[in-house]
């Protein structure tokens, strides 16, 4: 992101700029803008929170969009903060009443809350994927199925004839990066799943 951030910075030409202000949060809009409440960071860097401080400052706005929103789904039977809409967990071991439940794991917003970009969301995609392979190696996860058989189920189950293999999601990205190319962007997004399978020859 600040690869393309830079990219355009200096750039001569145009009037219009734009500024990223963090660690605010919109709390009312007024006639004549936005108030916002200054944030601070509090608690260990990795798991820190915005916690307001109870200063505000008046923004001028001629234009608000709300983009703000996602809040976790429990799912049945699973532990859920209420509070915090999320999966209660320990470096994604998902946790209840403070004790890790076997073999329930829980990666990005479900994780974390909706904070971060994609980026962010995958490297913790791969933190949890590390404590899963972690407690196979040291056996703390036990499936209890030979692979033959878990790999039967999924055939039963139809979820085999949609798989996506890496070599095929790596040429669907090769797709989106020269599409975006031709038109100036990094990359060019295909939103149909039926045309994503499409382009893979699924």
């Amino acid at each position: 992101m600040m690869d393309l951030l830079m990219s355009h910075a200096g750039k001569d030409g145009g009037e219009k700029s734009f500024t990223l202000s963090f660690l605010k949060s919109p709390v009312e809009v007024t006639e004549r803008g936005v108030r916002f409440q200054v944030n601070r960071l509090d608690g260990p860097v990795d798991q820190a929170k915005a916690v307001g401080t109870g200063e505000y400052i008046d923004t001028p706005s001629g234009l608000v969009l709300r983009s703000v929103g996602y809040a976790t789904t429990p799912i049945a039977g699973a532990p859920f903060d209420e509070r915090r809409r999320i999966v209660p967990n320990i470096a994604g071991r998902v946790t209840h009443n403070g004790d890790v439940v076997p073999g329930l794991y829980a990666a990005g917003w479900a994780k974390r809350g909706p904070v971060g970009v994609i980026a962010t969301t995958m490297q913790d995609a791969y933190r949890t994927s590390d404590a899963i392979i972690m407690d196979i190696t040291n056996g703390h996860l036990r499936s209890g199925l030979p692979r033959d058989s878990v790999d039967e189920g999924l055939r039963e189950s139809g979820v085999l004839e949609s798989c996506v293999t890496n070599e095929q999601w790596k040429h669907l990205e090769a797709f989106e990066v020269e599409a975006g190319r031709r038109v100036g962007k990094p990359r060019e997004k295909v939103t149909s799943v039926d045309r994503m399978l499409d382009i893979i020859g699924v």
